[in-house]
């Protein structure tokens, strides 16, 4: 197989994949400082299919091919999706904004919009991070508006995370390599954690499903790290650039994307690792462009990846593509983000023709 390289890529795909990349580690670098943001909770329905009720089954494998598109959200530039821990809002987060919707009813909650880059949006529902500053995280309730924390970081930020229970907020650094964790509740700094080694400039941090470690990504490469710890684990590297990646559930499973050559044509490469020994166990081979986004159901018995227009559902003890999902309807469109609810009936995607899609199992 060709090795690839941002070099080797054809330049229109390189530059693509490069700019998605550094899009979805940061959502942009502005520091420009925050204007007062305003919150409003007046219900705007915008649903364009009638919502299925929420008794619907968890997504599985055996129930795979019945996935259907079950409503549709239509927002300005959607970036980001978040489930709140109880799976009864769905928040979409913009470059200055949050909304969050009822993803039964599909009716409009929360409207949070600003001037400042929104950072993350935590799982509790109400707690979004911004950039107040160029060394300033705010963290607001975005119910009132009202800012609930500040924090004072002294070197401009990068990127900003919230852990799975939303008790932490993790932030990276611009002048080194180093993640600093934060208690939402005091915004009392906790830890810093460093010892990732890369010649990249451009870094992302994604916490593991139970919180319990955190994953980095540089270009080619992906390492692991114990949070209390500090401990790295093995490192996993690639061909090329990581286009994507995520952690099963149980935190045993590492899935990374690059992008390969198949019959003279550039296409994702879903590879499946041991996350503890850093053995590659399996590859799977997608049908359209590399995956920007990929996600495990809540059971770790799917998992679901972007693939041109498309969201291709794997089963992970058969490794067949069980399903295919016509997400968009032009090619020139990407799908940049998948997410299960909690209780893993629905899956949620975003992608850039302003649309959110949700999908459930139909009768």
């Amino acid at each position: 197989m060709k090795k690839l390289s941002a070099e080797g890529l054809a330049p229109g795909l390189s530059l693509a994949i490069i700019a998605i990349i550094l899009l979805a580690l940061a959502f942009g670098c502005s520091t420009t400082p925050a204007a007062t943001p305003t919150a409003t909770a007046i219900p705007s329905p915008i649903p364009t299919a009638t919502p299925t009720p929420p008794s619907s089954p968890s997504i599985k494998p055996e129930n795979a091919s019945r996935v259907k598109e079950s409503g549709r959200i239509n927002v300005s530039g959607p970036l980001k999706l978040v489930w709140s821990l109880k799976g009864d809002s769905l928040a979409i987060l913009g470059q200055t904004t949050v909304s969050l919707f009822d993803p039964n009813t599909l009716q409009r909650q929360v409207t949070f919009e600003g001037s400042a880059r929104v950072l993350d949006f935590s799982s509790d529902g109400h707690t979004v991070a911004i950039q107040s500053g160029a060394d300033q995280v705010e963290l607001d309730n975005v119910t009132s508006g009202k800012a609930v924390t500040n924090i004072k970081l002294g070197v401009p930020s990068v990127q900003g995370l919230f852990s799975p229970d939303g008790a932490m907020l993790a932030l990276t650094m611009q002048d080194e390599i180093a993640v600093t964790l934060w208690d939402v509740a005091t915004g009392q700094q906790l830890r810093k954690l460093s010892g990732f080694r890369t010649a990249a400039p451009v870094y992302g941090i994604f916490f593991a499903p139970n919180g319990r470690s955190l994953i980095w990504r540089a270009r080619a490469t992906v390492q692991l790290m114990d949070i209390a710890t500090g401990q790295l684990g093995p490192i996993f590297s690639h061909e090329d650039f990581v286009t994507a990646l995520a952690l099963s559930p149980d935190g045993k499973t590492l899935a990374t994307v690059v992008p390969t050559m198949v019959n003279n044509q550039f296409v994702g490469s879903i590879k499946l690792w041991d996350a503890a020994s850093g053995s590659g166990t399996a590859t799977l081979t997608q049908d359209d462009r590399p995956a920007m986004s990929i996600t495990f159901s809540n059971d770790g018995r799917l998992l679901a990846a972007d693939s041109g227009t498309f969201i291709e559902l794997w089963d992970m003890a058969s490794h067949q593509r069980l399903q295919t999902l016509n997400a968009l309807s032009s090619a020139t469109d990407n799908i940049d983000w998948l997410a299960f609810s909690p209780d893993g009936a629905i899956l949620a995607s975003t992608a850039t023709d302003g649309t959110v899609r949700l999908w459930r199992v139909s009768p």
